[in-house]
């Protein structure tokens, strides 16, 4: 077995003082992109829920790639029509060496008899430091071969081949990478795969749920997540319905009417719903971002408009389950631009407004978000501020980014479609209006003078952030959804 060949723990007698933790083997099947099963798994996992904190674990966070960077790797990989492979390190918890001291019970079906206990020497699937102790590894691993970790997010790394930049995606243990010549690819897998077994999946097709299609000619790349849409249409027994156009109806969705739901199967049911679609709205649908931020809010409060609302957002999804999110761009240094909203006191029990805003990058978004303020806005000049200091905050991040990406964003140019707000950006008129704003929206103005962004003034009707403010009609809804780039698979 591979868990003994790696020495993973040693029989021992169990301390007076301490306990040893049970553990079930998992039972898994991985499928390919297109669904057919790819192999069968057995996994040991440990229960760590049952650790204490200070006895048998300490610090257990573990950063993993955010999602506006992976979009930003694919948009850089297809513009510059870059070789993308990826690697998945075969049972890569069990390849770090643990420094705690815990024990463990001896597998079920494993059993011999006595009360001898296994002593861990390397991580297991199920502790909760695990993921900490895999990335401390590759981390300090990967500054050894002469990598360089990015300083925006620590996930990425960058590793100069003679001229030829090679670009380093971590989550847990599947690595993406990606540089202009195939050798200094495969060249460096195998660096890689020297130190940590694993398998070589040769060019990315499929990563975190979602297929990766690309069209090398255009140069563009399509991420699509339609399996797991049809999964979750299947789950919620929607796969014969009628599909609908919008993924929620502007006349209904302030509606507070409909009875209190409190059976708990329902309750759970909406929450395995809810979560399926965050996953979705997260990675690859943005036209969705509102619905499943706004159906967010009742999770606590759950009513029967509201669970119709959730399945009125499938039903859409099953009618553009074939869309797919198109990142790149024919030009190698794709232009960043981005655009802000807000609906103000748009919530009708607290009377804070919705923020919206997404960043472009060549064809598509690589970031967006749709969210509640934290506080109630005095006017609507107030309002689309602070959605200019949260879109600021994503502006500068990718600005950096993809500063160390290579790229050359120059001044970002973001869309805002209130004049006052602009203003407001432009010169601190009228102290006595804004004092109260809190500080951390201030800092837009300080990066407008860096001249790292620049706010103009845009239509309404051609302001993009305005599909995560509120439902759109539908005509409008479709425009919005064609200029986030989101369109039927090729």
């Amino acid at each position: 077995m591979t868990l003994l060949g790696m020495g993973t723990w040693s029989y021992t007698k169990l301390p007076h003082d301490r306990r040893a933790l049970p553990c079930k083997w998992v039972f898994k099947r991985k499928l390919h992109a297109d669904g057919t099963i790819e192999q069968y798994k057995a996994r040991l996992v440990l229960q760590g829920f049952r650790q204490r904190y200070g006895v048998d674990c300490d610090a257990v966070f573990a950063p993993v790639v955010r999602t506006s960077t992976v979009r930003l790797f694919f948009t850089l990989v297809a513009s510059r029509d870059l070789e993308c492979h990826q690697i998945d390190i075969k049972n890569a918890f069990v390849q770090s060496d643990l420094e705690e001291e815990i024990y463990m019970k001896q597998p079920p079906g494993c059993e011999d008899g006595s009360d001898t206990v296994l002593r861990l020497n390397k991580s297991l699937y199920g502790l909760k430091q695990a993921p900490r102790v895999w990335q401390q590894t590759l981390t300090k691993f990967l500054p050894e071969l002469g990598c360089v970790q990015s300083q925006s997010d620590g996930a990425v790394f960058t590793f100069d081949c003679g001229g030829d930049t090679i670009y380093i995606l971590l989550y847990v243990d599947d690595i993406q990478l990606a540089a202009l010549k195939l050798s200094n690819v495969v060249a460096f897998k195998k660096k890689l795969l020297t130190k940590f077994p694993g398998r070589d999946l040769g060019e990315t097709q499929f990563f975190l749920q979602m297929s990766v299609e690309r069209n090398r000619s255009d140069r563009y790349v399509v991420l699509k997540q339609q399996r797991h849409i049809e999964k979750l249409v299947k789950e919620a027994n929607l796969d014969t319905c009628y599909p609908l156009k919008l993924p929620m109806i502007p006349t209904v969705y302030r509606d507070v009417a409909g009875a209190s739901i409190v059976d708990p199967e329902a309750i759970t049911q909406y929450k395995s719903l809810l979560g399926a679609l965050m996953h979705i709205a997260n990675y690859t649908r943005p036209d969705i971002a509102f619905a499943v931020s706004y159906l967010a809010r009742f999770v606590n409060s759950l009513t029967t408009d509201k669970f119709a609302r959730v399945v009125d957002v499938i039903k859409y999804l099953h009618g553009t389950a074939d869309y797919g999110l198109y990142l790149g761009g024919k030009s190698s240094d794709c232009p960043v631009y981005a655009f802000c909203d807000s609906d103000w006191a748009a919530c009708p029990v607290t009377r804070r407004s919705v923020t919206g805003y997404v960043v472009m990058c060549g064809l598509g978004p690589v970031a967006w978000k749709s969210a509640r303020q934290a506080t109630v806005s005095r006017s609507t000049a107030e309002s689309e501020y602070i959605a200019a200091g949260e879109v600021a905050k994503e502006v500068q991040y990718i600005y950096q980014l993809a500063t160390q990406l290579g790229l050359t964003p120059g001044c970002i140019p973001v869309g805002c479609d209130n004049n006052a707000a602009i203003s407001l950006i432009a010169d601190p008129i009228s102290a006595a209006r804004t004092k109260h704003i809190d500080v951390i929206y201030h800092h837009v103005r300080q990066r407008v003078q860096m001249q790292q962004m620049s706010f103009t003034g845009v239509p309404t009707r051609v302001n993009t952030a305005d599909i995560f403010t509120k439902p759109l009609a539908a005509t409008l809804f479709q425009e919005h959804r064609r200029s986030l780039g989101i369109h039927p698979g090729p």
